[in-house]
């Protein structure tokens, strides 16, 4: 197993200034352009003047849970932590590997970013547990994960296939793919835009919730379980989890 850290692949300390130019060999122009159109210029991301950046050139796989906000009350007692500095390596087809689950640091005035020239692929569950911020994903390939919470940080992807379900939360972050595939999207007050999609159901819980229980649609009762099962899962009190009690 190849553990020594390689150039380019672990984080480094960039300019606010520069991140247009230093993102664009792994994104492309035409990724940040969109991005820069659509959500905001690089250089304003952060409110610091330098920002920490994870440059992946291809494939990034986490053989665990991939949180993209740091704070103790929303990590789970059992994970082991691993954030941002842990052992990593290259499999022998050249995937950029790290062991367990992935904690990226976000705080109010400034969040870690991540950016893929691949894929994505998460073994377990991709989860922003804090709707006012969070670190920055930017997958110029696919993300697959098995659920998907969005939360206050930037999700940016040509696509995401997700096992089970997805979540938005909050009007401080934004998920944009090319094409969605899932069982589920669930969005409250997030900004959410998608292209294309591959779903059993959507709703807008923010002004429907109340008239989505009183109708007790099949679909949507079939949502509201697989969103306990993930508070299940995770084992923590959020603000889903307070929406969809019966």
């Amino acid at each position: 197993m190849k553990t020594e850290q390689i150039e380019g692949e672990d984080f480094r300390v960039v300019p606010s200034s520069d991140l247009r130019q230093y993102l664009k060999p792994v994104l492309g122009v035409d990724y940040i352009d969109y991005f820069e159109q659509e959500i905001c210029d690089l250089s304003q991301l952060n409110y610091e003047s330098e920002v920490p950046v994870l440059k992946v050139s291809g494939d990034l796989i986490i053989e665990g849970d991939l949180y993209l906000c740091h704070m103790d009350n929303f990590i789970p007692k059992k994970m082991k932590w691993n954030i941002g500095y842990g052992k990593r390596y290259f499999d022998k087809s050249g995937n950029y590997v790290i062991p367990g689950d992935f904690v990226l640091n976000a705080y109010m005035n400034f969040a870690d970013i991540v950016a893929v020239g691949g894929d994505l692929i998460v073994k377990g569950i991709v989860i922003d547990p804090c709707g006012d911020f969070g670190a920055t994903l930017l997958v110029k390939g696919k993300i697959t994960a098995e659920w998907l919470w969005c939360g206050g940080g930037v999700i940016l992807a040509d696509g995401a296939e997700i096992r089970e379900s997805v979540f938005g939360e909050y009007n401080h972050g934004s998920l944009h793919l090319g094409h969605l595939k899932a069982k589920y999207l669930i969005n409250h007050d997030h900004d959410t835009r998608i292209k294309e999609s591959e779903l059993l159901a959507s709703f807008d819980t923010y002004n429907d919730l109340e008239a989505y229980n009183k109708k007790k649609d099949p679909a949507f009762l079939e949502a509201k379980k697989q969103a306990q099962a993930f508070f299940k899962k995770v084992g923590e009190k959020y603000m889903f989890n307070t929406l969809f009690k019966d």
